[in-house]
């Protein structure tokens, strides 16, 4: 009779390949999850930033078009061409643009800019709709520069500044500053 030989793994063997495929398996884990981790904070940060700069445009273009109206409007005779009251940070008229369909639409639009609770809204100032809103903004400073000087306070019913300068103190960003020139002023 012969004896038949069986080769395969002990248990020893098996026990220890069992460990070292849980070790590699949990430091796979591991990684996967700081990566992911990693891509769920860079995507905040981006969509934050992104907001930032969404801010800053619709901040520029308001001022870029804003104007003087020849013609006070029926809801604004008696107010400043920039104004801050209450709440509205920066009120102001601008210029509408033109309706790309061509139909009919006011030639002037007022748009306040009001912050509370930490957030800044763009309103329109006629209907008090809410066009635009960003959250996580812990301040807001602005100053105007006309004739040559910054000024914290703007009271001229016929005049707009040269520029304005807006500091944004963000909870993520600490404070970001932009001064934004305006079309319609007279240097």
């Amino acid at each position: 009779m012969s004896s038949i030989k069986q080769r395969g793994f002990t248990l020893i063997e098996m026990l220890l390949a069992l460990a070292i495929f849980a070790l590699i398996s949990l430091a796979g884990f591991q990684i996967l999850q700081s990566v992911l981790r990693a891509q769920q904070q860079t995507q905040a940060h981006s969509e934050t930033f992104a907001d930032l700069v969404r801010l800053f445009s619709l901040l520029e273009r308001d001022l870029q078009h804003a104007v003087v109206p020849s013609t006070p409007l029926a809801s604004d005779a008696t107010r400043a061409t920039l104004y801050a009251t209450g709440p509205v940070i920066l009120g102001l008229t601008r210029r509408n643009r033109p309706d790309p369909q061509a139909l009919a639409r006011a030639s002037w639009q007022q748009v306040e800019w009001r912050y509370q609770q930490h957030r800044l809204q763009r309103f329109d100032a006629i209907d008090q709709r809410e066009t635009a809103r960003f959250d996580q903004i812990v301040r807001i400073d602005l100053r105007f520069y006309h004739a040559g000087q910054w000024l914290t306070r703007w009271e001229s019913p016929i005049l707009l500044p040269a520029a304005v300068e807006i500091t944004l103190h963000t909870a993520r960003w600490g404070a970001v500053q932009r001064t934004l020139l305006l079309s319609g002023a007279t240097p």
